[in-house]
């Protein structure tokens, strides 16, 4: 039986603390195992957005439908799936989070705000 290439994922819950990015960065580093750092503004996702500092990402309910994929990097491709959180379907705030050796595609016209490796 072949494994599932992908499924879908409803992020981590952070309504509680949606406003605060010290807390933000502080879950966010616990859940990536990186140093990560929050940025001062907004992303808006151009139809696609990837890029390798980027370990996790903030996201909300938007009135346009985008996706924020989790891929494992080409070695573990055929281990792991992939995950996907759709922004249509939130109806709070979510923290979308790369491990080591995963990536994040942001697909679609959304906002978010990314979490970056720390220099």
């Amino acid at each position: 039986m072949m494994a599932a290439t992908e499924y879908e994922d409803g992020g981590i819950r952070v309504d509680d603390i949606a406003n605060n990015n010290a807390k933000l960065e502080e879950k966010a580093t616990q859940e990536t195992g990186e140093d990560v750092y929050i940025d001062k503004e907004d992303t808006k996702v151009r139809e696609l957005l990837s890029s390798e500092s980027v370990r996790a990402v903030l996201l909300r309910k938007q009135s346009q439908p985008g996706c924020a994929r989790v891929e494992p990097d080409e070695k573990e491709a055929n281990e792991k799936p992939s995950k996907y959180t759709l922004t249509e379907k939130l109806d709070g705030t979510v923290l979308v989070v790369a491990k080591q050796k995963e990536s994040i595609i942001l697909l679609g016209n959304i906002t978010v705000r990314c979490f970056r490796r720390r220099p």
